[in-house]
């Protein structure tokens, strides 16, 4: 019973992380539809800009703004 318990907490936990992080997502792309975001460059500022204010992670800002991180990390 215990062991069932704590998968029961472990799935629970994993479940609350999964919806911080679309929830999250669903925030930050609400925030750039409001402006007209269309070039790569422009969604990467955007990401960069969300994971500063916000201090969210790069994957969940990259996945928001449909970007690589590899064009993330770009630096000219």
């Amino acid at each position: 019973m215990m062991s069932r318990m704590k998968k029961l907490e472990g799935e629970n936990h994993r479940l609350k992380k999964m919806y911080l992080e679309e929830k999250l997502k669903a925030e930050i792309v609400s925030e750039a539809l409001e402006k007209n975001v269309v070039r790569p460059s422009r969604r990467r500022e955007m990401a960069k800009k969300a994971v500063t204010d916000r201090g969210g992670c790069i994957r969940v800002a990259c996945q928001a703004f449909r970007i690589s991180e590899s064009c993330y990390r770009y630096e000219r």
